[in-house]
């Protein structure tokens, strides 16, 4: 699906818009599974590997949801907001945010607020970044954090990936250093 067969889509005011999308999909020849986890639905073109995920909110998008769109490796994701009173404040100032993370957003009422598409140039690595609590930024503009054993702060070079991939924060709470000794003792 490109970015133009979404301005096509128009839901019928007494539809759930999850199920309005579903079917919108079926008619440009996608299939869909329900998914128990986290998303409601995975949108394929008939391969093994999704091409869209849709998740389904009441008036918002929460913090928890945030942090779920910018570790998910769908290409494209798809939030859809129902409910009598969206904070159409709050959603407007997420649409850099989830242009960032290739998320469409559309709203009950509204319509899109953003198209889903590739993301904007920058990382990702950078929003994950921001969205945790341990990292800041230097005077250089590089990213640092503390090493929770021994103190002493560090580039993200300095730590190894987490191994949850779907953690807040993409990098162990201790430095290479500290953490290899670890590593032997198993």
């Amino acid at each position: 699906m490109n970015r133009d067969d979404f301005l096509t889509f128009n839901p019928r005011p007494d539809d759930p818009l999850v199920v309005a999308f579903i079917e919108f999909a079926r008619e440009k020849g996608f299939s869909s599974s329900i998914n128990f986890g986290f998303w409601d639905f995975l949108v394929s073109d008939h391969s093994d590997e999704p091409q869209l995920a849709l998740k389904t909110v009441k008036n918002g998008i929460t913090e928890s949801v945030l942090a779920r769109l910018v570790v998910d490796p769908t290409p494209m994701k798809i939030v859809l907001v129902e409910g009598q009173n969206p904070m159409l404040e709050r959603l407007e100032g997420l649409k850099i945010f989830l242009a960032q993370t290739a998320t469409g957003l559309y709203v009950r009422g509204l319509g899109w607020l953003a198209l889903p598409g590739s993301p904007l140039s920058g990382e990702i690595k950078d929003i994950q970044l921001k969205l945790s609590k341990r990292w800041s930024q230097d005077e250089d503009g590089v990213w640092v954090k503390a090493c929770t054993r021994c103190g002493e702060i560090k580039p993200r070079e300095g730590f190894y990936r987490s191994s949850y991939p779907h953690a807040k924060d993409p990098y162990r709470n201790w430095c290479k250093p500290c953490f290899v000794p670890q590593k032997e003792d198993l």
